[in-house]
């Protein structure tokens, strides 16, 4: 008898970070801003429209200097788990 192995539901989840210097410190913190469930396609418009949800909640808009987006790692990790 052969045995069914089930492989694990993904799901897509969109976390939002932040890197930062306080002033008068010279050490770089991180925090974790946000972590949502994802559903759907992840296009680039999705995905800015979640992050702008995410600038707008904390009101940092005026305060980003740079984005990094790791959408290839990801696809990557979830082609690997397959």
């Amino acid at each position: 008898m052969q045995r069914r192995i089930e492989r694990p539901t993904m799901r897509g989840y969109m976390a939002t970070t932040m890197h930062y210097v306080r002033r008068g410190e010279f050490s770089v913190s991180s925090s974790l801003l946000a972590i949502e469930r994802f559903t759907g396609s992840h296009t680039g418009e999705r995905i800015a429209e979640a992050f702008e949800t995410v600038m707008d909640t904390y009101d940092i808009r005026h305060k980003i200097d740079h984005i990094d987006l790791l959408e290839k790692l990801t696809k990557f990790i979830a082609r690997y788990l397959q």
